[in-house]
């Protein structure tokens, strides 16, 4: 591991656990189906968008040994990889729809079939924003796992100038988790319908989230 992945790893994943430890309050709706997910171990896809990515390690009850993000084969995901590693996350399946998207799905497939859960960020890694690709749909519709669409917002915050207005969590705010209702994907269903209903649940949500009164 270079020096620089190193500290920025260790400085990234070090603020999500203190943001999370001085959270004031984490309000979760609608979290029926994935908490019987995660009681009863079964495996799932874990769907959100690629700016709220920072907080749904915290949401689900998934031990997060048992939860897999796919993430991209960039420099920047190298920096995630490490990221996620201090989370707890001890696996990860590198790749995207830009660079590595067979490779990747051939890996996420075969975590779903051990029984783990796949992370996903549909509009990832660059875009456009809220605009879902189809590697969720698919990983569902191959093994038969469902798709658990999720969203938060958090009280106080860092919204980046990036692409995608990538969400920051601040110390001593108030967190709402908000899971979709959950999508089951047929191996015959029309994959283009399933992507569309993904990216409609999500982005509903997501509006649920961003007009949350704390």
């Amino acid at each position: 591991m270079g020096f620089t992945e190193a500290i920025v790893s260790t400085l990234v994943s070090g603020w999500l656990k203190l943001a999370w430890s001085t959270a004031m309050d984490a309000t979760r709706i609608n979290a029926d189906d994935i908490d019987r997910l995660a009681a009863e171990g079964k495996p799932y896809v874990y769907a959100f968008w690629h700016n709220r990515i920072l907080m749904g390690p915290f949401a689900t009850r998934t031990p997060h040994c048992d939860v897999v993000p796919v993430v991209s084969a960039s420099k920047d995901g190298e920096y995630i990889t490490r990221t996620v590693a201090k989370l707890g996350h001890i696996h990860a399946v590198r790749g995207s729809s830009s660079r590595g998207g067979k490779s990747a799905l051939k890996g996420a497939v075969e975590q779903l079939r051990k029984g783990r859960v796949m992370a996903v960020t549909p509009d990832g890694p660059l875009g456009p924003v809220y605009k879902a690709k189809d590697g969720a749909v698919v990983m569902a519709a191959i093994t038969g796992v469902p798709i658990v669409p999720f969203a938060y917002n958090c009280s106080r915050k860092k919204v980046m100038k990036s692409w995608d207005r990538f969400i920051v969590p601040l110390l001593c705010a108030r967190h709402v988790f908000i899971f979709g209702n959950t999508i089951h994907v047929d191996r015959d269903d029309d994959i283009q319908i399933k992507r569309q209903e993904l990216e409609d649940e999500l982005n509903r949500i997501t509006i649920q989230a961003d007009n949350w009164e704390f």
